[in-house]
């Protein structure tokens, strides 16, 4: 984008990618599971979403998903979370362009009859997320673009299966890790959702991919390329 947009030479760009912090990992704690589990009264099955609600992220088409894939019987047990104290926002009477993909969010939510189907638990502590991840059917990442993803690398670090729009940055982070989809196609999406909730062992070869591609990618590595770029930028300047 930088190359098409503003025109910058290739040889002047160096990408450095980001990484998810140690703490994003496998909870063998059962107990503390168990604990957020009925904190926050989790199901047994749920999709789960981590993020903003700004039209990039493309919430909306996610709500449009899920209400298609908890009207077929076989799911109707399960639930979306979305995790962000953007969601707890009352946003109806402001007027502001930002704010339009939270409200339309929450007018489908009412629209479809959700409010049972989607917990909204706000802004978590770190530790709660991790749990959240460890405890998710699925985790899932709609976005029209995408700088980079972090979520995506959280889920694949703590075992959850990804499915991911294939637009930005997104089929780079996740690379073989995720099974991805056109974000402006619903019933692709559904069907994607609908054949991983049922298939156990396609989630758990996910899984254990996602582990590998998860450690492709650490803040020791982020520091280290990093610092090369100053250097470079230290060496060419001296040199002029």
């Amino acid at each position: 984008d930088i190359i098409k947009y503003l025109k910058v030479e290739e040889k002047k760009i160096h990408v450095v990618p980001l990484a998810a912090d140690q703490q994003f990992k496998v909870m063998d704690n059962d107990t503390e599971l168990l604990h957020i589990k009925r904190k926050y009264h989790l199901p047994d099955r749920f999709l789960l979403y981590v993020g903003d609600a700004n039209w990039v992220k493309n919430v909306p088409f996610l709500i449009e998903g899920f209400s298609r894939i908890v009207g077929l019987s076989e799911f109707s047990d399960i639930k979306l979370i979305l995790v962000g104290g953007v969601f707890l926002k009352d946003v109806e009477n402001i007027n502001h362009p930002e704010l339009e993909s939270l409200k339309q969010v929450q007018r489908l939510i009412k629209q479809y009859g959700l409010e049972a189907k989607i917990i909204r638990p706000g802004q978590i502590e770190d530790r709660e997320l991790v749990a959240f991840y460890n405890l998710a059917t699925i985790y899932v990442q709609p976005s029209l673009y995408e700088g980079f993803g972090l979520p995506v690398l959280q889920a694949f670090a703590c075992g959850t299966p990804v499915v991911s729009s294939d637009k930005g940055s997104l089929p780079e982070i996740g690379g073989q890790a995720a099974v991805y989809f056109d974000p402006t196609n619903l019933k692709q999406f559904t069907s994607i959702i609908s054949e991983l909730i049922e298939n156990s062992s396609l989630r758990n070869k996910l899984s254990k991919l996602g582990f590998l591609q998860s450690n492709r990618f650490s803040w020791r590595k982020t520091t280290k390329e990093t610092k090369l770029v100053y250097l470079k930028a230290v060496k060419n300047k001296l040199n002029e």
